[in-house]
């Protein structure tokens, strides 16, 4: 099998990241300085478990998405850019009917 570096294409590449947490959840900093942190970055996500943090605060980062870590014993699914009526009733337990209304944004 021969594994090709994607990197050595041409095009646009853009540097960021989607998962990433705050003191809104298990987080070790607060948000502003998680911006900091990713300054140079061309997008960040912010991802705290089980909650949509909203972004506020001065940012240099052009591009910002909210997003959610949903979080059981089970496993953990990143959702991006993740509709806010999904927070309405919001579980992260571990069911195929739960998952299927998480990703789909419809609440339970």
């Amino acid at each position: 099998m021969k594994i090709a570096n994607p990197y050595t294409n041409q095009g646009t590449w853009l540097k960021g990241s989607f998962h990433n947490h705050t003191t809104n959840s298990d987080g070790w900093f607060p948000l502003e300085t998680v911006y900091k942190m990713y300054g140079g970055y061309d997008f960040l996500g912010i991802s705290d478990h089980d909650k949509i943090t909203k972004h506020e605060g001065k940012r240099e980062i052009p591009t910002v998405f909210e997003a959610i870590e949903v979080s059981s014993r089970q496993t953990h699914m990143l959702l991006v850019q993740p509709p806010h009526k999904i927070m309405e009733d919001y579980s992260n337990e571990f069911t195929i009917e739960n998952r299927s209304a998480i990703t789909i944004g419809i609440p339970i």
